[in-house]
């Protein structure tokens, strides 16, 4: 699973007037659509108000050099029906994409893939040096949090998320599809 996914799996850097921060994203579309948390990307304040520079890095063993990526779609809502979504675009075509696994075909104690990058500061990089490559963490489905309508709200795992890995995909090892974000 992570190496036929490690090349859609990002790394995202956002800057600004308030500092800069990292999490994880992975790309959806093959015309360049990547997925992350609305809280990678958002910039404080007001909900719609985001980082005014947003970079994707890839893994060093795909050789794409960083681009810039805009915000075209996002939702944020808290509890009871939280969710937490950001719509990334980066200009081109012709990247690698994910699949998705629909979550009726996946039961607790099946093995999952949370994948990611890690903060610059556990790793011992630079934080100018960009995306070094993805670690993965495994684990199982504990549990399934269902809504009343018996809806899946959430996927709890046993895979460890290091800090910098939000947004990043979490992927059923038997299908080799995403189940869920980071």
């Amino acid at each position: 699973v992570f190496a036929g996914n490690r090349a859609a799996v990002v790394q995202i850097e956002t800057r600004g007037p308030e500092g800069s921060g990292y999490g994880s994203g992975f790309v959806v579309r093959r015309d360049g659509y990547v997925l992350t948390n609305h809280h990678v990307v958002h910039a404080g304040g007001p909900l719609d108000r985001f980082a005014p520079e947003v970079r994707v890095y890839w893994d060093r063993a795909v050789g794409r050099p960083p681009q810039r990526a805009r915000v075209v779609r996002w939702a944020r809502r808290e509890e009871p029906e939280a969710i937490d979504l950001a719509l990334l675009k980066v200009d081109g075509n012709d990247y690698p994409a994910v699949r998705c696994t629909p979550l009726s075909l996946v039961r607790e104690k099946d093995p999952v893939l949370a994948l990611g990058y890690p903060l610059p500061h556990l790793t011992g990089r630079p934080t100018d040096a960009g995306a070094e490559e993805a670690i993965g963490t495994s684990g199982i489905i504990e549990k399934f949090d269902r809504f009343a309508n018996g809806r899946v709200r959430a996927v709890w795992t046993s895979a460890r998320i290091n800090p910098g890995n939000s947004g990043g995909p979490c992927f059923d090892q038997k299908t080799g599809g995403v189940i869920g974000l980071n």
